[in-house]
């Protein structure tokens, strides 16, 4: 009775009419809406693209070149921009830690991170305090002590890599996908006791890379078109069919999805693993206060944790080593001045480096302090919501409820603490005055979600950059700077791989 009320006034209207009609009323509404944004918003005092108050459309279409649009922006509107209808982006450096600090209460926007499609887990929660239990609970995992604990499986690798290198070294070799290949058998052997082997594939060409990559690019359209979230698995199992990269991703997820779902079924099967794993801690909580109230992870949860993990534990070290290894080989002085260092502390090669000794190697600190700032991690925004009321960020009061975030990359190359940040100085961390450049060295954030991996992904580049420089002799191939230009999707996709050719040192 209701719905026949409802449609009489639309009973006699031709289908032509009620096409008009809904078109009027789409018109009236989103010229309301523009209005509001571009009179009413609170956000209408800041500065900006009219086409970026209007619509977030406008944002999500220049976000893949964020490394280079925003500084523009910035240089054409000031410190404080506004980039979306909702959204300001900042380039003054102290806005970094007023967003990021450890005492910052604003929260994850959700709009952005829900395009991970991990929303249940550590990474994609908004909320801070679900965030803070799940890291609480994981932290014992990635303490320095049991990095060190463990230190013999991040060694391992790395002398595999070495052994793999060699092997492939009668030509050019691609050392971003060997680095990257290391690295996923690292994380994937120190999280789950089961590595990937990703290193001893031909030419360390695992098809797998080439789809972590294009899952990387995917989360730029998944910003844009949000509803494609809803048919991604459906288009996934029929891409698996036709394409090899594809097909490896979803084989990778599967064997993530097999062994959450093995340890569900039979907990005590954990005690097989090799050494402490993340499940330990997932299904069985170490005693401390953010764990009395510990409720068992869902499937999906671990699922998405085990996800989270393997993607920012191979990407992000990658890439670092990836950027310094290039400046290094690209620079005659610095590689001689690092390769006299190892030297000196490292005589005999024969005989094992540990990650205490390698870390009172100064030069190698900052070569690998300098490499974190120019590879800068998460080189796109990391936007957070402001709450519940106004707030003052780099100086500047902005309205509750306002989405917020400055890249790295504004503090990475920031002229004012940085001097020339372009070139790649290790010398800039030896300085008597060096310490205070520590603040903003902010590859792995800053704050409650900061990288929870921090003491590994340390470990790790200790242990690579050591033992590339000491080991092995090589050379640039056919690549230059512009290789490291990249787009910014979340992490760098670069325009070009890193490739050196390569042979072993006399002992």
């Amino acid at each position: 009775m209701l719905e026949q009320l409802a449609m009489a006034p639309f009973k006699h209207l031709t289908t032509g009419e009620i096409t008009a009609l809904a078109g009027t009323a789409l018109v009236v509404y989103l010229t309301g809406l523009y209005a509001y944004r571009l009179l009413l918003h609170p956000l209408r005092s800041f500065p900006g693209e009219k086409l970026a108050a209007l619509s977030e459309w406008h944002w999500c279409y220049h976000a893949k070149d964020s490394s280079s649009y925003l500084p523009v922006l910035h240089q054409k509107y000031g410190p404080v921009v506004r980039i979306a209808p909702n959204s300001l982006h900042f380039s003054d450096y102290r806005a970094y830690h007023d967003i990021y600090s450890p005492g910052s209460k604003f929260i994850k926007d959700r709009h952005y991170y829900n395009s991970f499609d991990q929303e249940e887990c550590s990474f994609g929660w908004s909320d801070p305090q679900l965030a803070k239990a799940r890291k609480d609970v994981l932290s014992p995992l990635f303490s320095r002590r049991a990095i060190l604990k463990l230190e013999r499986v991040v060694q391992e690798k790395v002398d595999l890599l070495f052994s793999q290198i060699l092997v492939h070294s009668n030509g050019p070799v691609d050392l971003y996908y060997a680095f990257r290949s290391m690295t996923t058998d690292i994380i994937t052997s120190y999280c789950f006791a089961e590595c990937f082997s990703l290193v001893t594939y031909p030419n360390f060409q695992h098809p797998v890379l080439p789809a972590m990559d294009s899952a990387v690019e995917l989360l730029w359209a998944l910003l844009a078109f949000p509803f494609l979230l809803v048919v991604l698995p459906w288009v996934e199992a029929v891409m698996g069919y036709i394409n090899t990269d594809i097909k490896a991703a979803l084989d990778l997820r599967v064997r993530l999805t097999a062994q959450v779902d093995k340890l569900l079924k039979d907990p005590g099967s954990l005690e097989g693993a090799e050494h402490e794993i993340i499940y330990h801690h997932l299904m069985n909580p170490k005693p401390g206060k953010s764990v009395n109230d510990f409720k068992m992870p869902s499937r999906t949860s671990l699922i998405h944790e085990s996800a989270n993990l393997l993607f920012a534990g191979s990407d992000t070290v990658g890439n670092t080593i990836t950027v310094g290894t290039f400046h290094v080989l690209d620079s005659e002085r610095i590689q001689r001045l690092l390769v006299q260092e190892l030297t000196q502390a490292w005589p005999e090669l024969e005989s094992p480096m540990s990650l205490a000794k390698l870390e009172k190697l100064p030069y190698l600190t900052a070569v690998i302090k300098e490499s974190l700032r120019m590879s800068s991690g998460v080189v796109s925004p990391q936007p957070r919501i402001v709450r519940p009321d106004s707030t003052v960020i780099a100086g500047v009061t902005v309205p509750a409820g306002t989405s917020v975030s400055i890249c790295s990359t504004f503090v990475h190359y920031n002229s004012d603490i940085f001097t020339d940040p372009t070139v790649f100085n290790p010398e800039r961390w030896l300085q008597p005055d060096s310490a205070k450049l520590d603040n903003f060295q902010v590859a792995f954030s800053r704050g409650p979600r900061s990288c929870l991996g921090i003491n590994l992904a340390w470990c790790e580049l200790y242990l690579i950059f050591a033992t590339l420089f000491r080991k092995l002799d090589m050379k640039l191939y056919e690549t230059s700077v512009d290789d490291l230009k990249y787009k910014s999707y979340f992490l760098p996709a670069y325009a070009g791989h890193l490739r050196a050719r390569v042979r072993a040192k006399m002992s």
